[in-house]
């Protein structure tokens, strides 16, 4: 198969894959939302009985239907090409949360959801056209960047835990984006060392399997916290648009796929990034159910 041909075929696999996404985080965010007894944080006990939640486990199918799509698109295209169009979840999430919730969608919802699709769409199209296919494996590159990422979700949960309300879905869903964008990243480090030919005792395979049960448990975890403070469509918005952001980040200075990449073009990416991270901070601020958890924590004081 050609570059170009595994590229297209790497792009149909990422949309349906975003897809399978938002369908399962409509469903996990729903189990999580029935089951909310006025708390705004998932502790164990609450956890564990989603575990045996009918729902949330067909949600927790759809992810993973998500995840082997991803899984098989990275393996045939840079990370830079294929993590951003994750975005599309952002509309599906819309979509599907008004099916399921049976709530109108405001103008300016769109707008957000517009902004933020444009943002990251015209960032993945720099990405695109200048990513580096050749894929380096050095440990002295790729574990301060990893490290970074996990220091930087720690920072993004310590705000979801005590930040402002309006802002602790958003700063959870990036703390779990920031885990997982570095993990994408880290599953191309063990695809790419396979097709080179390395054995299943490479340091490089079963180190990257151990890595990745950190990010993927503490993430999902995380992620249940964003669903308890606030809507679907901001967790899935959030994650779909820091996760790639942070895995474009990690193939670039980790991997060298940014090798070759002009000053210009980092301005650009650095430019289009700001505006998809701007619409979802607008997204976050003024979704309905912002607004109606900021009502009803109003009435609350009141009646105190």
């Amino acid at each position: 198969m050609t570059d170009s041909a595994a590229i297209a075929l790497a792009i149909v696999l990422a949309v349906l894959a975003s897809f399978a996404y938002a369908f399962g985080i409509a469903w996990q965010h729903r189990s999580v939302d029935a089951s909310n007894d006025g708390s705004e944080t998932v502790g164990l006990k609450k956890f564990l009985a989603l575990l045996t939640n009918p729902q949330w486990l067909l949600g927790l199918a759809g992810i993973g239907v998500s995840a082997v799509g991803h899984l098989i698109a990275v393996s045939l295209a840079p990370v830079t090409v294929v993590q951003p169009i994750g975005i599309l979840a952002v509309v599906w999430a819309v979509l599907i949360s008004r099916r399921v919730y049976g709530t109108p969608i405001p103008r300016r919802t769109w707008l957000f959801v517009a902004l933020t699709v444009g943002g990251l769409t015209a960032f993945t199209v720099l990405s695109s056209m200048h990513a580096n296919t050749a894929t380096v494996i050095d440990p002295s590159r790729i574990l301060p960047v990893a490290g970074t990422m996990y220091v930087l979700a720690g920072i993004l949960c310590l705000v979801g835990w005590r930040g402002p309300h309006w802002i602790r879905c958003m700063a959870w869903a990036a703390a779990a984006a920031c885990l997982y964008g570095q993990a994408t990243g880290l599953i191309k480090v063990g695809l790419t060392s396979l097709q080179r030919g390395e054995g299943i005792t490479s340091p490089w395979i079963w180190g990257t399997v151990l890595a990745l049960i950190v990010p993927y448990a503490l993430g999902a975890w995380i992620v249940q916290q964003a669903y308890a403070t606030g809507a679907a469509e901001i967790a899935v918005g959030t994650m779909t648009t820091i996760d790639p952001i942070c895995a474009v980040i990690f193939g670039m200075l980790a991997l060298g796929e940014g090798e070759g990449v002009g000053p210009l073009t980092l301005l650009g990416m650095a430019a289009f990034g700001l505006i998809a991270a701007v619409g979802v901070a607008l997204l976050s601020r003024y979704h309905p159910d912002t607004l109606a958890r900021q009502e009803k924590r109003a009435l609350a004081a009141e009646t105190v």
